[in-house]
């Protein structure tokens, strides 16, 4: 039940073939929590990430698993790192990060830094839909990165996602 013997394995895995050594960092990463070793969990994660940062639900799925009864600042590190994984692959990854941010802030974790990536990415999602600036401003999504509060809420942030979300497929 040591994760250290996983963790070695992949790491040895990590050259040669990425899956085989994510599935061993996964192994570690659920004993690691199994034995109460939450920052080794956590440097796990981190490494999941850096390896394949493609497979968001599953990082995701970890990122909840190892911060459960958590702060909100431990669980806002591993949101964020994993956002930025994402702005590497920029196009491909537009509908990633709106995902990430809208599952981090539905966790109450407030990536306020992170809203100018998810106007961007929906910028790019729909930028073919001829209201989406009228949307945006409507929903006041442009309004919420304007406003310099520090004690905003996830779901004050979540809930202006929501209706722009609303609106642009209520028009499509």
């Amino acid at each position: 039940n040591d994760y250290r013997i996983p963790t070695n394995l992949g790491k040895n895995y990590e050259k040669t073939d990425k899956e085989q050594s994510l599935n061993y960092y996964q192994m570690a990463f659920v004993r690691s929590l199994d034995q109460h070793a939450k920052e080794y969990a956590l440097d796990i994660a981190r490494k999941m990430i850096s390896i394949d940062p493609s497979q968001i639900d599953k990082h995701l799925r970890n990122i909840e698993a190892a911060t459960i009864n958590s702060s909100a600042d431990e669980s806002h590190d591993l949101y964020a790192f994993l956002l930025k994984s994402q702005e590497k692959n920029d196009v491909d990854s537009m509908p990633s990060i709106v995902k990430i941010i809208k599952v981090a802030l539905h966790n109450n974790v407030v990536l306020s830094a992170q809203i100018f990536l998810l106007i961007k990415a929906y910028r790019h999602i729909y930028q073919d839909h001829e209201l989406l600036e009228d949307f945006l401003i409507h929903s006041r999504l442009l309004s919420e990165v304007k406003n310099k509060r520090e004690n905003r809420q996830a779901k004050d942030f979540f809930n202006t996602i929501e209706l722009f979300e609303k609106y642009i497929q209520f028009r499509q």
